[in-house]
C-alpha cells in the first residue's frame, strides 16, 4: 500500500511495463470525453432551461421536459447502442469506436467525430439532465433575465 501512496502501481503483467504509464494514456481519453460530456450537458441545460422558463407549456418547454425524463429514465449503455445503431450502422455518419480513426489524419476533426456518440451518450446521464430543471426551478417558471427592470419586479418580485 506504501508503493501506491508513492505513485507505484506496480508492473503490468501482459505488457510489463510500469501501470502508471498506461493509466495515464486512457486517463488523457477519459478526461476529454468527461470534459466534453460536462460541457455539452451544462450547456444544452441551461439554454433548454432558460428557453423553457421564458416561454412555459411551449413546444420546447415540452419537447426539453420530454428530453429530460428520457435521459434521466433510460439506461446509458441502451442510449448509447442506439446512438450506434442509427449514426454510425444506418446512416454511416459518425464512427461506431476508437478515438481516432485507423487510417484519418488524427486531428481535431477527427477526435471530434470520434467523440460526438460517447459525449451525447455520457452527457445524457442522470446526474447531467439536472441544469434544464435546476435552472427552471431557480427562475419561478419565468425568464427574468435580459429583461428591464419593471418587467423583472413583476415577473419574480
Amino acid at each position: 500500500m506504501a508503493h501506491v501512496l508513492q505513485g507505484d502501481l506496480g508492473r503490468s503483467i501482459r505488457l510489463r511495463q510500469p501501470v502508471l504509464g498506461e493509466v495515464l494514456i486512457r486517463f488523457r481519453a477519459t478526461l476529454i470525453l468527461t470534459t466534453t460530456a460536462l460541457l455539452l450537458s451544462t450547456v444544452c441545460g441551461i439554454a433548454l432551461g432558460v428557453l423553457s422558463a421564458a416561454r412555459p407549456r411551449s413546444l420546447v418547454d415540452r419537447l426539453s421536459t420530454l428530453g429530460s425524463i428520457f435521459g434521466a429514465s433510460m439506461p446509458s449503455f441502451w442510449l448509447g447502442l442506439v446512438l450506434m445503431v442509427c449514426f454510425s450502422l444506418w446512416l454511416g455518419w459518425l464512427p461506431a469506436s476508437g478515438m481516432y480513426g485507423a487510417h484519418g489524419a488524427g486531428g481535431l476533426a477527427d477526435l471530434l467525430s470520434h467523440l460526438a456518440l460517447p459525449a451525447v451518450t455520457a452527457s445524457a446521464l442522470p446526474s447531467r439532465v439536472r441544469p434544464a430543471s435546476i435552472h427552471r426551478g431557480s427562475s419561478a417558471g419565468r425568464a427574468c433575465l435580459g429583461w428591464s427592470a419593471a418587467n423583472v419586479v413583476h415577473c419574480c418580485g
